[in-house]
């Protein structure tokens, strides 16, 4: 360690902070490869005195490169500081001789009247301090361990690289004062005020700080970590890079502070306010964070991976490209935040309030979101890969350009909702309002659509197939421009509904309700539209399938169907040599059927009943029978397996 300080000096000297910088980056990987190993009570001085003894010993503060190109290079100057400073030569019986006489006299123990403006270095560890003065004096590498401090004032001091570890700072004051490279640890900073002071690579560790107060403050690559803190304020400060690694916060106030790339890793935190304030790219993995209040900051591109978030609020706050993975989010509110790029994916949030947030390429994947209100939000390019949603409000949000893939949507408020390039696969949408909702130029695939309360909709351009809408409301809809290959249609509600320049591809309308609908110009390809309210009235039916006769006919005829007939009751019908492989008949009955050689290769068959019907020698290979019923009926030589 020795030869890369005196290394780093030499090159500040002889070549300026470049090469400098890059020694010190390698000082700093092997300071954290080795560890402390005990140098925290050690001053700066005592370590830079080791360089002309030979002394072996490790840098006790954090080394690490410049934040900005134009920034003043701290750990630079100070190496040349630590060169160039002169040595006080009292010693700790001067120091103790003089507060006997102050003491004694009942004057003020103040430090530079008694000694000067200068005493770098000095030791006063273990002395009774209480009360003294300390201002203007220049204290760097100055040793204050545990010492008693409390009340003492250090104003326009310079106490760079000062150790405090394990000092009583109770009700010290602190203005216009260098602390960078100081040493707090395991230090009593009760009632401690910071005004306009420099605090940077400062270490705080393990230390207790209890209505703290600091205003502009700097403290960049400042240390918290595993301090406690408590009823205390931090504003108008720039602390970027602070790490509060595995620290205690509670009552906190920050506001109009910059704290960007904060470790705030492991913290757990309560009552924490962060207003107005900037944390970009912080990192709080695996945080607790409680009845907190993030009001108007920039979170962007912060990770809250594996963190839990109970009852806080990040109303008005930029989480833009932000990270939820693996999150526990309760009671939160995001109002009108932006949270535009984030990833919320593996996560459980439950009564969480995203209205009008903007969660434009959103990516939700593997994550529950339980009695949430996501209403009013701009939710457009938004991923829902195997996504669940649960009782909660999307009224009048934006999904356009949005992917729904495998999700699971129950009981939610989809009304007003608009859909534009939307796509839907795989997908359940369960028990659900999407009145007055639009949907244009989207694809829907193998999707299952149950209780939906759909009326006053608008559906245009949408291509759908291989799904099923189930006891779903679609009274008074336009329905314009849209193709149905292979999709049911049950015991669902179309009134009043006007359905023009629509395809009906091999899918099926049953047992449904269509009073006053009005098909103009619509196309019905082995698709039937069988036992209807109000089917009797209906015009422009053309080549559909109309009745149970008009179906034996084209199954006699021998073509191929290729459909989706699900629910659809097929009573004694004669089906033999019928070829339905590869269609969907999910909870088709049927009832003294003659389906003897018939081709169900490949069906989808759950749940399907079979009751007193003749399946000989049927083709049942590779379908899905999950569930199937088979009540009194002769399977004698069905294909069940294809033969290898």
């Amino acid at each position: 360690m020795i030869r890369f300080l005196i290394l780093i000096l030499a090159c500040h000297l002889c070549y300026g902070n470049e090469v400098g910088n890059r020694l010190l980056s390698k000082l700093a990987f092997e300071r954290q490869v080795l560890g402390a190993h005990g140098a925290e009570n050690r001053s700066v001085l005592e370590i830079h005195e080791d360089l002309s003894t030979g002394a072996t010993t490790q840098l006790p503060t954090e080394v690490a490169f410049q934040k900005k190109s134009n920034e003043k290079n701290l750990i630079g100057d100070f190496l040349n500081t630590l060169h160039d400073i002169k040595y006080v030569s009292y010693n700790k019986k001067d120091f103790a001789k003089f507060l006997v006489k102050c003491h004694e006299a009942r004057v003020p123990e103040d430090f530079k009247k008694g000694f000067g403006s200068n005493l770098n270095g000095a030791n006063f560890s273990q002395l009774y301090l209480n009360g003294s003065i300390f201002n203007g004096v220049s204290l760097i590498g100055a040793d204050f361990s545990n010492t008693d401090l409390s009340n003492v004032s250090f104003i326009d001091a310079d106490l760079r690289g000062a150790n405090f570890s394990n000092a009583n700072l109770h009700g010290i004051k602190i203005k216009n004062t260098n602390l960078s490279f100081a040493k707090f640890v395991s230090a009593n900073l009760t009632d401690m005020i910071f005004n306009n002071s420099d605090i940077s690579y400062a270490e705080f560790v393990n230390s207790d700080l209890k209505k703290v107060s600091m205003y502009n403050i700097t403290g960049l690559h400042t240390n918290f970590s595993n301090v406690k803190i408590s009823f205390s304020n931090l504003s108008n400060s720039d602390i970027s890079y602070v790490n509060f690694n595995d620290s205690e916060i509670n009552d906190i106030v920050v506001q109009k502070s910059n704290l960007d790339n904060a470790n705030f890793f492991g913290v757990d935190s309560y009552k924490l306010k962060v207003q107005f304030s900037s944390l970009k790219n912080a990192n709080i993995y695996g945080a607790e964070i409680k009845e907190s209040d993030f009001t108007g900051s920039d979170i962007s591109s912060a990770c809250f991976n594996s963190s839990t978030i109970v009852a806080s609020n990040f109303n008005r706050a930029n989480l833009s490209n932000a990270q939820f993975s693996y999150v526990n989010g309760d009671y939160s509110s995001f109002v009108k935040a932006t949270l535009n790029g984030s990833k919320i994916k593996h996560t459980n949030a439950y009564a969480v309030n995203l209205q009008d947030a903007d969660l434009s390429n959103i990516d939700f994947s593997f994550s529950e979101l339980n009695e949430v209100d996501v209403s009013d939000a701009d939710i457009c390019r938004g991923k829902f890969y195997n996504t669940k949603v649960a009782t909660s409000n999307m009224h009048g949000s934006f999904f356009d350009h949005s992917l729904f893939i495998s999700a699971k949507i129950e009981g939610a408020d989809l009304s007003e909702a608009s859909m534009y390039k939307v796509k839907i696969q795989d997908s359940q949408i369960y028990n659900s309002n999407l009145s007055r909702h639009n949907i244009d130029s989207s694809e829907i695939e193998s999707s299952t659509f149950f209780n939906l309360t759909a009326d006053n909709s608008s559906w245009s351009n949408v291509k759908v197939t291989n799904s099923n809408f189930i006891e779903s409301n679609f009274i008074s809809s336009f329905l314009h421009d849209n193709t149905f290959k292979k999709t049911s249609f049950f015991l669902s509600n179309l009134n009043n509904s006007m359905i023009s320049d629509v395809s009906f591809l091999s899918s099926s309308i049953y047992k449904s309700s269509v009073l006053s609908v009005h098909f103009t110009d619509c196309e019905f390809d082995n698709s039937i539209v069988i036992d209807n309210k109000g089917q009797k009235k209906l015009t422009d039916l053309e080549n559909a399938i109309t009745s149970i006769e008009d179906l034996q006919e084209k199954i006699s005829q021998g073509k191929k169907f290729d459909v989706n007939y699900s629910y659809f009751k097929f009573e004694d019908m004669d089906l033999e040599n019928a070829d339905f492989s590869n269609s969907i008949l999910s909870r088709a009955k049927f009832v003294n059927v003659n389906l003897n050689k018939a081709n169900l290769e490949k069906t989808d068959l759950r749940y399907a009943i079979f009751d007193n019907s003749s399946l000989i020698e049927t083709n049942l290979s590779d379908s899905n029978l999950e569930y199937a019923s088979f009540f009194k009926s002769d399977l004698k030589n069905a294909i069940l397996k294809k033969e290898k």
